[in-house]
Parts: C-alpha cells; structure tokens; sequence
C-alpha cells in the first residue's frame, strides 16, 4: 500500500537579534520559511506552492512578516541618534564664521550634558570649528534627512529637546535673526512638530537672546 499525504516543513535562513514588537525590546530571532510538501511514505517529494517566509521571536514566540527586520535594534537606534546629535552640533557650529567658538563653548556644554566623553565632544566640536564655511550647507542637508529618520522613535519631549537645544547653540553667539530663526524652524519641520510647536520653540530661543527691559 503506497501512503500519500501532504507535510509541513521549518528551514531556519538565518537567526540574529531585532527589535520584537510585542517584546517591545530587543529579541534574539529565527528568519524561518514554512513550506507545504506533498510526500509519499512520509517523504516529502512534492513542493505545493512557494512557502512562507516568517520572523519568530525565540522569547514570545510570535511570528512577524520579515519586513520587522528593517527596524533598528536599541543599539543601533543609539548609534543613529547619536549621528544626529553629531550632526546637530558640527551645523550649529560650523555655520557662518564669526563667533564660533563662543557657539562651540555652547555645544561642548550640550554634548556633555548627554554624558558624551571629553574626547568626544572635543573631535566633534574640533572638526566643526575646523570646516569651511560652504560645507555648513551639506551639513545642514544631512542633518534635517537624518533627524526626519530617529524623531518617530523619540518621545515628542526628545524632538523638542533637540531643536531647542540647536536655536540655543546657534544662537549662543548672541545673534538670532530671520536666517537663524529659519534654519531652527527648518529643523522642527523636519523632525515632525507642527507649526505651532516650532514657532513656540523659535519664540523661546528668541527671548532668551532679547536684551531684557
């Protein structure tokens, strides 16, 4: 008697470690495709369609669609944002000649405030210091792509953390005019805030450079 039937098979493709959306926290993984088999005597001969490609988290065990995998991991999230905190003090320095290193006393303070290290804050700010003046312009470009890609992942309160904290060192130099203001505004609306929000953080930076009475 020949035994006809159909069977399922797992192929691991890969293991690693993402970010697991029902975890809500980092996950090791396996990158698994399911496949459905026609077999004789329990042997799979048969291939029946293409088979299912899946993520399966090796702690809650929930299968996600593999595009989970193009979401950063905590570490690599870290290492984005801190890109963008790089890229946020070299454009608040590095734009326009004069005075910058009373804004580069501004950003040292801000990056130390992160928990940044001396040698840290020193190279960032150094090569902000040491740019032309016409590469402010790619730097700005830079840093408006990449805090629209790390705000979704932020807290509204670390957005706005961030674009205070760049109208605060631009304007450390005790000048914040229509260009300054638009270069902040720019920055808001790229991370996200509505208009409200940004104009609020330009007022703020604006007064606090308003020679009080």
């Amino acid at each position: 008697m020949i035994v006809f039937g159909t069977r399922n098979t797992r192929r691991t493709l890969a293991t690693g470690e993402f970010a697991c959306p029902k975890c809500g926290v980092d996950r090791t993984y396996r990158h698994i495709r399911a496949k459905r088999w026609g077999h004789i005597f329990f042997i799979p001969l048969i291939p029946l369609g293409e088979g299912t490609e899946m993520v399966q988290c090796d702690v809650c065990k929930t299968n996600f669609s593999p595009d989970v995998l193009g979401a950063p991991t905590s570490s690599q999230f870290a290492d984005e944002l801190n890109q963008t905190v790089q890229l946020l003090v070299m454009t608040a320095v590095a734009g326009g000649v004069a005075d910058r290193h009373v804004r580069a006393e501004s950003a040292r303070s801000f990056l130390a405030s992160r928990g940044w290290g001396p040698a840290e804050v020193e190279a960032t700010v150094g090569w902000a210091l040491d740019a032309d003046v016409e590469q402010s312009g790619e730097l700005s470009a830079q840093l408006l792509r990449q805090i629209a890609k790390v705000a979704p992942r932020l807290e509204p309160q670390g957005v706005e953390q961030l674009v205070m904290s760049f109208g605060w060192i631009v304007a450390s130099d005790g000048a914040f005019g229509p260009e300054k203001a638009a270069l902040v505004a720019e920055l808001g609306r790229s991370a996200g805030l509505t208009a409200a929000h940004v104009q609020g953080i330009v007022s703020t930076v604006e007064q606090s450079v308003r020679p009080a009475g």
